[in-house]
């Protein structure tokens, strides 16, 4: 076993897989400005086609989060709309994100290729700055999914590899058929 290939594989193996799973930058980010009532339609895309979705065991969901910033209390609710671009009477189906306050930020977790719908409602007159931005792990996890594999390869052949300063093993060499065994114990 090469101790320093053994201790490489599992440093990449274990960065790999943080850079697979962690929500590390922003795939999708649009601002825009609304008033009270208007809606925002939007879809998240998955960078890799299946990230994003059920099919993906590592991450089924991207991390969604839409911030706004009024000048009076806002309602921002957060609706589903499935394979529906125009999200035709979507507050009919129940919100997946809501908040409440002049300025704020809530989250949820959406699929990719599913589009959803921001509507707000505002007390005041005054319009809203609405951004809508998904986070996930650089190029959907890819590059992650890469290092992580190299590196299990890296630990694997360290495990299996001879250290070359280790001196070969010595066999005893089996004794002839017929004759007894060497005496080991140093007596007659």
């Amino acid at each position: 076993m090469r101790r320093g290939w053994v201790v490489a594989g599992a440093v990449l193996a274990v960065v790999g897989a943080l850079l697979a799973y962690l929500p590390l930058s922003s795939t999708t980010s649009a601002s825009t400005t609304v008033g009270p009532g208007e809606e925002i339609v939007f879809t998240v895309s998955s960078p890799l086609g299946v990230y994003g979705t059920q099919l993906d065991g590592f991450h089924p969901y991207i991390e969604v989060t839409v911030t706004w910033n009024g000048g009076a209390p806002t309602l921002i609710e957060v609706f589903p709309c499935g394979a529906d671009a125009a999200c035709a009477n979507a507050s009919a189906r129940a919100p997946v994100a809501v908040g409440y306050a002049p300025n704020g930020s809530t989250s949820f977790a959406a699929q990719s290729g599913v589009y959803y719908a921001v509507i707000t409602s505002g007390h005041g007159l005054g319009a809203s700055q609405v951004t809508v931005q998904d986070l996930g792990p650089l190029a959907g996890g890819l590059p992650g999914m890469l290092l992580y594999l190299f590196g299990l390869l890296v630990f694997v052949a360290g495990w299996l590899r001879a250290d070359p300063g280790a001196p070969a093993p010595v066999e005893e060499p089996e004794p002839p058929l017929g004759e007894p065994p060497p005496n080991l114990e140093g007596g007659p």
